[in-house]
This record gives structure tokens, C-alpha cells and sequence, in this order.
């Protein structure tokens, strides 16, 4: 019993230990991008775009039927939700590289 109790102690923590924090995020606009209300839903609301070179900070992320979403607040804009994409629209990145990234 002491055994199977120290094996699964073991393993619990060697997983857990292998998670990487991603820590804080930010989110850099490299082409105009549209920021939506909420992620639900089949109507997304549109409620402010930001340009090239916006910076956003990166929260949750979540799912929705087949795409995905960041949830972002903006200094000056606002709060909502970007769709998570494969186009170059922009790149999310730590905290300390998204100011190196505006810069180039």
C-alpha cells in the first residue's frame, strides 16, 4: 500500500513538474486586428480593432466549437477576446520580449 502510495506521489509531481509556466503574455498587432466582445456564441461582436503595434495583455484561453480565443485587455481600448489564428496578424510573446518586438 506505502508503495503504490509513493509511486503515484512520484509520478503526480514529476508531471506536475514538467509543466511549464508560461508566465505573463502579452500580445503585439503586427496587421490591424479585430478584438470581439465575448468568445460564445454565433454572432461575434465587434468591438474595436487594434493597429500595428498595439500591445495587449494575454489572459485565459478558450475554446469554442472549432476555433480559439485569447482573452486580451488593452491599455486605452479595452477588454475582449481575439481569435486565435495561423495568419502573421500578430504574435503573442512574454512581456519582455513584446517591447524588443515594437522596437524592430
Amino acid at each position: 500500500m506505502k508503495s503504490k502510495l509513493l509511486i503515484t506521489t512520484v509520478i503526480l509531481f514529476s508531471i506536475l513538474g514538467c509543466q511549464k509556466d508560461q508566465g505573463p503574455r502579452a500580445l503585439v498587432a503586427l496587421t490591424p486586428v479585430k478584438v470581439y466582445k465575448a468568445h460564445e456564441g454565433d454572432a461575434l461582436q465587434e468591438i474595436f480593432n487594434l493597429s500595428p503595434g498595439d500591445q495587449c495583455a494575454v489572459g485565459r484561453e478558450a475554446y469554442e466549437k472549432m476555433y480559439g480565443y485569447y482573452e486580451v485587455v488593452c491599455p486605452g481600448k479595452g477588454y475582449g477576446w481575439v481569435v486565435m489564428t495561423g495568419a502573421p496578424e500578430y504574435k503573442v510573446v512574454d512581456k519582455a520580449s513584446a517591447t524588443q518586438l515594437v522596437k524592430k
